[in-house]
């Protein structure tokens, strides 16, 4: 089951700040809103967030996402902060896809389709490589 505890709560939202849930929906965040573990906070350039946790408060500067993390020998609830800049090449690409979210695209319009296999096609001309066999009779021969 889930952990549905309330830890987190945004204080203060400036700029373009969106909020990517563990389920994968996307929406704006919002003064007052609570937070869950796996919930992603996406801070967009000139944009910023404060967050208070139970342990105090967290401001997340623009170019930055944050994680909320449980940890799992305390129960202590967290935020995983990184920064978008001076990112390898693979987190960049990965920050332009937040950057485009940010800006109100469809992440599910973003990236390529994934190979599905052999398209079309019947009988042993679409066997993936495996050879048919007929079949064999039980019967020895001498």
């Amino acid at each position: 089951m889930a952990d549905t505890r309330v830890d987190v709560v945004i204080i203060s939202v400036e700029g373009d700040v969106v909020l990517l849930s563990e389920d994968g929906k996307l929406r704006a965040a919002t003064a007052e809103e609570k937070l869950y573990p796996g919930d992603k906070i996406i801070t967009a350039d000139n944009s910023a967030v404060t967050v208070n946790l139970s342990n105090g408060e967290e401001h997340l500067p623009a170019g930055s996402t944050a994680l909320v993390v449980v940890d799992p020998e305390t129960g202590e609830v967290s935020l995983n902060i990184q920064s978008l800049a001076g990112q390898s090449e693979i987190d960049g690409e990965l920050s332009a896809i937040e950057q485009l979210i940010l800006a109100g695209a469809d992440p599910t319009e973003l990236l390529e389709e994934t190979a599905a296999g052999a398209q079309g096609g019947n009988g042993a001309a679409s066997n993936s490589g495996f050879s048919a066999l007929g079949e064999i009779s039980a019967a020895p021969s001498r």
